[in-house]
């Protein structure tokens, strides 16, 4: 995740298919608009972000950027082969305007505004950073979605997987649960996934399996015993985590731990 401030004049922007073949940067670009007006095209869709208001859009597809004047913004790139297999695609949501003035957008504004200082955070810290952001805007988005007409699947697994990420650590969190609770028969729940050729567990495992290694990544102080993390995150059994958390790494959890000791020893 790279954060800029920009201010600038009046100017427009435009991002070709010509120019994306020639230079491709595969990210999600969400620019948060602190002052002045801008309005974005992409998709067939156009929008007008005033302060307190950003947008979402993707640098693969053709785009234009207008401001009729000086403006100030926050401009926050996400690595979106990573965000699209977290949350799903973001195809439905480019050149929509979100309110960061109230409610989960006003909380995601707020963080993208002290994301700042952090400029030179260490790994571990970058990575804890991103991580609460990408939950903080899909919540923002699922709440977006209230008030925009009915989006389709994309819209459907932003709210499946929201409410899976705000329950990870349950270990009783079932495909009957999740279902029951985002509307959806067990049938579609599993559709959905399969359409992004995974399957739920699969997915649901990976994200538990990552925010266990950031813990054990994380040296306290004190330092939670590694069973302690697997515990907390809905893994129940100790010597399975361990086996998953090798498959998905290629090192086992102590040898995690213990190169993130190396690491800091180092620095």
């Amino acid at each position: 995740m790279r954060v800029t401030e920009v201010s600038s004049g009046a100017q427009v922007v435009r991002r070709s298919a010509r120019d994306i073949a020639r230079y491709r940067e595969d990210v999600l670009q969400l620019n948060f608009q602190v002052a002045g007006d801008s309005s974005l095209r992409q998709d067939a869709r156009e929008c007008v972000a005033t302060p307190g208001t950003f947008v979402l859009y993707d640098s693969t597809r053709p785009y234009e950027l207008r401001f009729s004047g000086p403006f100030k913004q926050l401009s926050i790139k996400l690595p979106r082969a990573d965000f699209r297999t977290r949350y799903g695609s973001m195809d439905d949501f480019t050149a929509r305007v979100i309110d960061g003035t109230t409610g989960s957008g006003r909380f995601l504004f707020g963080f993208a505004q002290q994301l700042v200082p952090q400029a030179n955070a260490d790994a571990l810290l970058e990575t804890r950073l991103q991580d609460h952001f990408g939950d903080l805007l899909m919540t923002a988005i699922r709440d977006m979605l209230g008030t925009v007409d009915r989006l389709g699947r994309s819209a459907t697994l932003v709210r499946v997987k929201t409410y899976i990420l705000s329950h990870l650590r349950d270990p009783e969190l079932a495909p009957e649960t999740i279902a029951a609770a985002t509307g959806l028969s067990k049938r579609s729940l599993h559709a959905l996934f399969e359409y992004e050729q995974t399957t739920l567990w699969r997915w649901l495992q990976a994200r538990r399996l990552a925010r266990c290694k950031a813990d054990i990544e994380d040296l306290g102080p004190p330092p939670r015993s590694i069973s302690d993390i697997a515990y907390s995150w809905g893994f129940s059994d100790a010597a399975h985590f361990s086996r998953l958390f090798r498959k998905a790494y290629g090192v086992s959890p102590r040898d995690c731990r213990q190169a993130a000791e190396n690491r800091r020893s180092a620095g």
